[in-house]
C-alpha cells in the first residue's frame, strides 16, 4: 500500500511539473490554427467581394466553431470594413493566447495577451 502511495505521489509531482508546458504547447497550436483560419476567412472575404462588391460582416462569415473547434474555443471573430478593404480580428478569450488581426493587404497584427 505504501508503494502505491509513493507511485501516486511521484506521478502527481511529474504531472504538476509537466502541466504548464503542456498548456503552452496547446496555446501555441491554437495560435497556428488561428492564423490558418484567418487566411481562410481572407479568401472568403475576397470571394464575397466578387459576388456582392462589398466585404462580409462578422455575421455573414462562417462561425469559428465551424472552421475550427479549437479556434472557436480560444477566439472571438470580428470583421470590420476599412477604407477600401477589411480587417479581420480574432480576439482572445483566454489569457494564454494573443489576439490576431489580418487586413486586406495581408498585414498581420498580434497583440500579446499580457499587454491587454
Amino acid at each position: 500500500m505504501i508503494e502505491l502511495l509513493v507511485v501516486v505521489a511521484i506521478l502527481s509531482i511529474l504531472l504538476a511539473v509537466a502541466m504548464p508546458s503542456w498548456q503552452s504547447v496547446r496555446a501555441a497550436s491554437a495560435v497556428r490554427e488561428a492564423r490558418i483560419v484567418l487566411e481562410r476567412l481572407t479568401l472568403h472575404q475576397r470571394h464575397f467581394w466578387q459576388q456582392h462588391t462589398r466585404y462580409a460582416t462578422t455575421d455573414e462569415l462562417p462561425p469559428l466553431a465551424v472552421l475550427s473547434e479549437t479556434v472557436g474555443h480560444y477566439y472571438r471573430l470580428s470583421a470590420e470594413a476599412t477604407d477600401g478593404g477589411f480587417l479581420l480580428r480574432l480576439m482572445s478569450t483566454v489569457p494564454a493566447a494573443p489576439s490576431l488581426a489580418l487586413d486586406h493587404r495581408g498585414v498581420w497584427t498580434t497583440t500579446d495577451s499580457s499587454v491587454r
